[in-house]
């Protein structure tokens, strides 16, 4: 009988471990008019009127978030037949400086097979980081923003947005 009851108890633990009852999420999709991107299963869109435009001439397409909404990331496009990402990048350098934030690094990656341009900055209790890059005669910015305390932590979540991130 006691071997009956361990075997029933190891048969319940494996079925337990097995069936995913674990605190993690499934991701979700972002997938609308030629924008795709996969994003944390614990955040959510945001709507037009709670999107903050980082830049007057750029178009928000959309904002995914926390629920505490101190971490997301904010996707805009703004059109570009004629300026080069360089040009877009010293624009938003020195929009950066003049609202008087801290550049901390730069660097350069890829997102969705282009050459991205990434800046790396602290302003209003938050550290952000902008990656721009062009495609289809657009330049497409992607924000990610967190307190600074959470960034590193919250890191894995940006990438994953990056990752996955595709223009059509």
């Amino acid at each position: 009988m006691r071997k009956y009851a361990i075997l029933v108890i190891s048969i319940l633990a494996i079925v337990i471990f097995a069936s995913g009852c674990t605190s993690e999420t499934q991701n979700k999709t972002y997938n609308l008019s030629g924008i795709y991107f996969n994003y944390p299963g614990a955040w959510s869109e945001l709507s037009s009127d709670q999107i903050n435009l980082t830049s007057d001439s750029a178009s928000a397409i959309v904002a995914v978030s926390d629920d505490s909404g101190q971490t997301g990331v904010l996707i805009q496009s703004t059109p570009s037949s004629s300026q080069s990402l360089t040009d877009f990048v010293n624009l938003n350098k020195a929009s950066i400086k003049k609202m008087g934030y801290a550049i901390l690094s730069e660097n350069t990656t890829t997102v969705n097979g282009v050459k991205a341009h990434q800046i790396i900055f602290n302003g209003n209790d938050t550290k952000q980081v902008m990656t721009l890059f062009k495609k289809n005669n657009k330049i497409y910015y992607i924000v990610f923003n967190s307190q600074p305390e959470d960034f590193d932590s919250q890191q894995t979540n940006y990438n994953m947005v990056l990752k996955t991130f595709k223009v059509q």
